[in-house]
Formats: C-alpha cells, structure tokens, sequence
C-alpha cells in the first residue's frame, strides 16, 4: 500500500517485562519502507531515522497490560 503502518504488538515482551520488573523501551525506525520497500528480501541504500523514547516502569501499569500496550503504541507512533 506504500503506507508506513505498524505491526500488532507481540504480547510475550509484555508478559515478561511484568514477571521480571523490568521498564520497557519504546523505539521507533522510520522510513523503513525506504530501505526495503519490497520487504526483507530488497534492501536499498537510504536512510530511516530511529527514535529511543525514555523507558517506561511497567510497575505503574500493574494488572493493566492493555492500557501499557496502547500508551507504548501511542509514544511509537508519534515518531513515525
């Protein structure tokens, strides 16, 4: 479709991140389609820009997975 979208979150990083206390660090790689606008298997020289974002504590999302979910989708895309 030539539109940058983002894939569904995997739920296993979230899991673990909850089990083991750990914060969460949000990063976003734009113009990716740019670079392999065919996907995996085409790489083309360009340039992506890629965005660390401050960690986020999951212990303040305790027993709210969703809600962390959408909040990390939110911050990811903003720089996309």
């Amino acid at each position: 479709s030539g539109r940058p979208q983002m894939n569904e979150f995997k739920h296993g990083a979230f899991r673990m991140a909850f089990e083991l206390g750990l914060p969460m660090l949000p990063v976003s790689i734009k113009d990716t389609c740019r670079v392999m606008p065919g996907g995996i298997e085409t790489l083309f020289p360009a340039r992506a820009t890629l965005t660390i974002h401050p960690a986020v504590d999951v212990n303040l999302y305790e027993g709210r997975r969703d809600e962390l979910i959408k909040h990390l989708q939110d911050v990811i895309a903003s720089a996309v």
